[in-house]
């Protein structure tokens, strides 16, 4: 069987149920209605008035990780990553792995001009890069038990290691509570558990309480942060069993405590061999499973983010890169129609530079070949696809107020530009429309 049949069978089976979830669900849980009532200079309403709408930014966060801001071996792809991640979104993951943030103890890599580690561009340089473009971020992550991502410092004893997880807590929410919105505080603790009883990961993992602790701290430093438990073994794979699912009885049990976790995170990596992609392709790539999963964890009320994406294209040819173009338009239709969804974060930017593998080569993580651009930094058809989604994704129109000065319109989640026709001329304004808080908006020019 051709690749590109076997990877997009289901989407094409059910093409039916997928087009009616993504187009009804669009409607229902992506957009909003809004009421202008406009009035002149003189307070009276302006009736017939000619007016522009134009959407300028959206509330869903479309991200990516900013792992290679500053990072490239030449000043070109340094320049031209900057400009191309802003175009493109409007979310950042940025890095705050403990052991190459702090690795050593006592002097944290927080300020722009630290010491460069590779992959992990200090705090600072990414809080700046986002602020100056408008970009919202989340830190990703507190709270990552595995020998490859905790310090060698960190202590084996569990009342010491808590004291550690206080002081790493307080000192990053002093720094950038204020100004980072979203935090993973905890990351894959479903993964690796075969060396669970092991010197691999520290014994504070095995307590009991370890998770309803780590988040009753994280509230403590953060109670205004979403506070994100991440998870990688949940969407697309075998482990899939409605609400006998491992991460769904994770944070059942959690919030049942009284677990301050109040955001799920979940990932989507297709780190597969390209000879197993036919098999997987019944769980990861199809809109019956997609729908089920995405609206199981739609019963928490929580907000919900897929938070890392990797499409895999498996290689360098044209047919390649435009099946991963296809599974990503849609999957992230899928997704974007889902309830509770607030986000969707793709993972690596560029080609080449994947992590667990030498720039360049097809070794690690690049072997997927499952970024957005190449290593050359050229557009391959996966980002082409992501920006028209984009672009469809957005509310434009021309409409005229009533008697009254009034207009009601329907459209996405967001800020909006206004231009109103009157009799002195064009005016301007502005609003934005509001999930959690749909009113009138009286603008007076």
């Amino acid at each position: 069987m051709e690749r590109r049949e076997s990877a997009l069978k289901y989407f094409n089976y059910h093409k039916e149920f997928c087009d009616d979830y993504v187009k009804n669900g669009i409607e229902k849980n992506r957009k909003g209605f809004a009421r202008l009532s406009i009035t002149g200079e003189d307070g009276k309403p302006l009736k017939g008035a000619k007016v522009k709408i134009k959407q300028n930014s959206h509330d869903f966060k479309f991200g990516c990780n900013i792992f290679m801001l500053d990072e490239f071996e030449s000043d070109e792809k340094n320049a031209l990553y900057r400009e191309l991640f802003k175009k493109c979104f409007n979310y950042a993951t940025v890095p705050f792995y403990w052991s190459d943030l702090e690795p050593e103890y006592g002097k944290p890599r927080y300020d722009k001009n630290s010491l460069k580690v590779y992959r992990r561009p200090a705090p600072d340089l990414c809080v700046e890069y986002c602020r100056e473009n408008n970009i919202r971020m989340k830190g990703h992550c507190l709270a990552y038990d595995t020998s490859a991502f905790t310090p060698e410092y960190f202590p084996r004893d569990i009342k010491e290691a808590k004291k550690f997880y206080e002081r790493h807590f307080a000192e990053i929410a002093e720094r950038y509570a204020d100004v980072i919105d979203d935090f993973d505080i905890t990351n894959e603790l479903l993964c690796h558990t075969t060396l669970l009883h092991t010197n691999n990961r520290p014994a504070l993992l095995r307590e009991y309480d370890y998770l309803d602790w780590l988040y009753e701290i994280a509230y403590k430093y953060f109670p205004y942060n979403l506070r994100y438990l991440n998870e990688a073994r949940n969407l697309g794979d075998e482990s899939f069993r409605d609400n006998r699912t491992p991460y769904y009885m994770m944070i059942e049990r959690h919030l049942k405590n009284g677990g301050k976790c109040n955001a799920i995170s979940m990932q989507a990596h297709s780190f597969i061999r390209k000879e197993q992609e036919a098999h997987f392709a019944g769980y990861r790539y199809n809109p019956i499973y997609i729908a089920a999963q995405s609206e199981l964890y739609a019963d928490f009320k929580l907000p919900i983010q897929i938070s890392e994406v990797t499409i895999s294209a498996f290689g360098l040819e044209k047919e390649d890169e435009e099946i991963q173009a296809e599974i990503l338009t849609n999957m992230y239709k899928m997704w974007f129609a889902s309830p509770y969804m607030e986000g969707i974060v793709y993972w690596n930017m560029v080609d080449g530079y994947a992590a667990w593998a030498k720039p360049g080569s097809l070794e690690g993580e690049n072997y997927f070949c499952g970024g957005l651009l190449r290593y050359d930094m050229t557009e391959k058809p996966a980002m082409t696809a992501l920006k028209e989604l984009l672009k469809g994704w957005q509310t434009n129109l021309e409409s005229t107020t009533d008697e009254n000065g009034e207009l009601v319109i329907k459209g996405f989640y967001g800020n909006y530009d206004l231009e109103i026709e009157t009799p002195a001329g064009i005016k301007t304004s502005t609003f934005h429309l509001d999930k959690f808080y749909e009113r009138p908006h009286f603008i007076k020019l």
